[in-house]
């Protein structure tokens, strides 16, 4: 459809005709998935009924595919999605009740490791996994850097667990050497905050969606309000800390040497 253009709409015949397959069932499963996709405005569906009475429906992408949709730095968050639902992922939630109950990482108990030395192992999930968050970030960063100047004058800048042109080593026994981190006495956190008191906002409801994310995949992870992330930023021997503005619901903060 993306292909087609934004104002086609095409049946579900033309897109059967696309894929690489010879199912003759295909347009028609295809008629009812594309059926519940309109249903919430996924899709957009133009129908006419044939003198035989026989309806036709047409189908195109709705203002919503913009963001499922490669952008021009071919970027989408369908990676994100995807990553956030795949098979190996989703199993992790079965193992809500048993670690609430007992103890432990949901998704170590249905993998047996760590999602790391999981993604290690598994090549599959692991491109997944990075284009997601590579994606994520790219989308994020244009926005960012439309409305941040914290970047100005900088040279050299450490993305702390980045994932692209990464550099091997333990970040609690020393990081490679960066301006915003070192010579500027500044470190710049770009992240969620989560609210002291829950609304039912979708800025909320996403930054909790995260928070249990992480709950249910990773040690410690969680996600953190304003007063717990002044707190870490005072614990760690900053004495200025700062939230400059959101973009798409990550916050840019800043820790500062000095008030």
């Amino acid at each position: 459809m993306v292909k087609a253009g934004p104002a086609v709409f095409l049946s579900p015949e033309e897109v059967a005709s696309k894929l690489p397959t010879t199912n003759h069932d295909a347009p028609v499963m295809l008629d009812r998935i594309f059926r519940l996709l309109a249903s919430y405005s996924v899709l957009t569906c133009n129908s006419t009924t044939l003198p035989d009475g026989k309806v036709v429906r047409l189908y195109g992408l709705g203002p919503v595919c913009k963001f499922l949709t490669m952008n021009q730095n071919g970027a989408s968050l369908s990676s994100l999605s995807l990553m956030i639902q795949d098979k190996v992922i989703m199993e992790s939630w079965y193992y809500l009740k048993d670690a609430v109950l007992n103890g432990g990482i949901p998704f170590n108990k249905a993998n047996g490791m760590g999602v790391f030395e999981y993604l290690g192992r598994d090549s599959r999930l692991n491109m997944i996994f990075n284009k997601g968050m590579s994606d994520h970030s790219t989308i994020l960063m244009k926005n960012i850097l439309e409305m941040y100047d914290g970047f100005d004058g900088l040279k050299t800048l450490v993305d702390v667990g980045g994932g692209v042109k990464h550099v091997g080593g333990d970040m609690f026994e020393s990081v490679p050497k960066g301006d915003a981190m070192f010579m500027k006495g500044k470190v710049i956190v770009a992240d969620s905050i989560l609210p002291d008191h829950p609304d039912s906002s979708l800025a909320t409801k996403l930054v909790a969606t995260f928070d249990c994310i992480g709950m249910a995949h990773n040690t410690g992870g969680k996600e953190r309000t304003e007063k717990e992330f002044e707190a870490l930023a005072k614990g760690a021997g900053f004495q200025g800390f700062r939230v400059k503005f959101s973009a798409f619901g990550t916050y840019i903060m800043e820790f500062l040497k000095t008030d």
